[in-house]
């Protein structure tokens, strides 16, 4: 049995031109998106687009915004020398720590309670010791 030969191939062309079609409109819009950027940037001012990472990162780790955090850092401020003695009492807390370093001039741990869903940053240079929450 012979398979017959469509001759008209209509259906495939307007297939693939539909398909054209949604990429140029797709297309169309993520270079119209990228130029109202350009012309947003390009109109303000130089001092009001900074992107230095200091600046960036302001809001997101901010000393002691509530009572909790200047508890907590008064709990472990005898601790500023042992950082494994204050990742054991952060986990007895209820914090999962699971970022640090330690380094010859400090060391810094984060841990994340997730009973009450908060991040911390306990940061410390041996002698003193720092808690700040992060968003």
């Amino acid at each position: 049995m012979q398979i017959p030969l469509l001759k008209d191939h209509s259906c495939v062309s307007s297939c693939s031109q539909a398909g054209l079609a949604r990429w140029t409109s797709y297309r169309t819009a993520r270079l119209t998106t990228i130029t109202a950027l350009v012309v947003a940037l390009a109109g303000a001012p130089v001092n009001a687009v900074d992107v230095r990472s200091d600046k960036n990162l302001a809001g997101v780790a901010t000393a002691n915004p509530d009572e909790e955090t200047k508890e907590l850092e008064t709990e472990l401020a005898p601790l500023a020398s042992d950082m494994w003695g204050t990742q054991k009492l952060l986990e007895e807390k209820g914090f999962r720590v699971y970022r640090g370093n330690k380094s010859a001039t400090g060391w810094w741990l984060t841990a994340n309670n997730r009973n009450i869903t908060r991040s911390i940053k306990v940061q410390s240079d041996g002698v003193k010791l720092v808690v700040s929450t992060e968003r």
